[in-house]
């Protein structure tokens, strides 16, 4: 057997096979689900963006105006000793 005559038999083999459809209910089922993963997803993405958005405008600032704030104390005492007043 050549090359050639293995590969008409496959031919052969694969053209006897029916081709299927999908059945509507299970296609319309399994679009459905992925639009409701799609949209979950979605939504999980705009609070994420939410918080992140928060944390930029609102936390990030506290935090480093705090962390300068007790830098600067920690300077002002710094002085306050070297200068003797505490």
């Amino acid at each position: 057997m050549t090359m050639h005559e293995a590969d008409e038999e496959l031919r052969r083999a694969f053209a006897s096979l029916r081709v299927h459809q999908p059945d509507a209910a299970r296609q319309a089922r399994v679009r459905a689900r992925c639009h409701a993963a799609l949209t979950a997803r979605h939504a999980q993405a705009k609070r994420r963006r939410r918080r992140h958005d928060f944390i930029v405008r609102v936390a990030e600032p506290a935090l480093l105006g705090g962390l300068s704030a007790s830098y600067l104390l920690a300077i002002v005492f710094v002085l306050l000793r070297l200068h003797g007043v505490l």
